[in-house]
């Protein structure tokens, strides 16, 4: 079943990985997809980085024929025509299906550089670039952005990016400066869906806790809620296909761990790559903080390895036998 189509690339499940800094590497992308996620994005990489580097040297565009489809995104200002020949290096790679462009991230560190959701409070200055970048590239062109920068302009930004055929719009449905304590304003979105027709995702608050209440969106993107947690896409499709809801186990989550640092390992990921990502793998079972304190103290490969063999086996062992009782 195709559920959403980007261009000539068809989406077959219902949610999508967001992308996210510093966690959707290679292995947790391979992994959201054998979980069930239709689409996922590599972590965002900044055009004047992408630059000045070989393309095979970069550790972010690491790829695989697993890992289809996949958006690669990419984060700068866009005003500048560096933009059109960072896109056009993408476009010649064939480790990615989707080239996607970050209007959304808020971070301080980003928005200095007037890029992210810096670029939503005059996005007409950003249109020529992109216009440009779709008329001569052939892989599908699509943005991640928020409803605005201070305030809601989202109907502004939406006819902008239309005039420019994007081929897909992922919408966070906050403001840049909106912090996760305000909620997302989904209705906003349902409301847009009705008068664009540009393929909308929706992005704000999915959790497996209320995924049902999002399922009328064309496509949702899962981004918080899948740190550690790559199972909800497996309720989602379970839910959609038999209207039953999984619950999710300890033992579940031990072995989801497991899997994610067996492709760590085959792709060489080194403990310092991982050392974060997999920290919210770790969490509501016993025995957890014992192995999160000794991978806080670890200080090469060498440590990383004895640890999870001694450790984290350890703890495989003692959840199976808790639920084999």
């Amino acid at each position: 079943m195709i559920y959403f189509k980007i261009k000539n690339i068809p989406i077959r499940k219902k949610a999508v990985l967001a992308p996210m800094l510093e966690f959707t590497n290679l292995p947790f992308r391979l992994l959201a997809k054998e979980y069930g996620a239709g689409l996922t994005y590599t972590e965002m990489i900044h055009v004047p980085y992408l630059l000045n580097k070989d393309l095979s040297e970069i550790s972010i565009l690491k790829s695989t024929i697993e890992d289809t489809p996949t958006a690669v995104q990419l984060v700068g200002d866009f005003t500048k025509k560096e933009t059109i020949t960072a896109a056009h290096l993408l476009d010649k790679s064939k480790s990615f299906d989707i080239i996607d462009f970050n209007f959304g991230c808020p971070s301080q560190k980003v928005m200095a550089g007037n890029a992210g959701s810096k670029l939503l409070k005059d996005i007409s200055k950003v249109i020529p670039i992109i216009k440009e970048i779709k008329e001569t590239t052939s892989k599908p062109i699509t943005v991640k952005t928020r409803i605005g920068y201070k305030q809601n302009n989202i109907d502004e930004i939406i006819n902008k990016f239309e005039k420019a055929n994007i081929d897909a719009i992922a919408i966070h449905a906050r403001a840049s400066d909106e912090f996760y304590n305000i909620k997302s304003n989904s209705n906003l979105i349902r409301k847009l869906i009705l008068k664009t027709s540009t393929p909308i995702i929706y992005n704000g608050d999915i959790n497996e806790n209320n995924f049902k209440e999002f399922l009328d969106f064309p496509e949702i993107m899962i981004g918080r809620a899948a740190l550690g947690n790559l199972f909800i896409f497996k309720q989602i499709n379970n839910f959609l296909k038999t209207g039953d809801l999984l619950k999710k186990n300890e033992l579940e989550g031990v072995e989801e761990l497991k899997k994610y640092l067996e492709l760590c390992d085959k792709y060489n990921y080194d403990w310092l790559h991982i050392k974060k990502t997999i920290i919210p793998f770790i969490h509501g079972f016993e025995g957890a903080s014992n192995l999160r304190n000794s991978l806080s103290k670890i200080t090469s490969n060498k440590q990383f390895k004895e640890i999870i063999n001694k450790q984290l086996m350890w703890l495989l062992q003692l959840v199976r036998w808790f639920y084999i009782l």
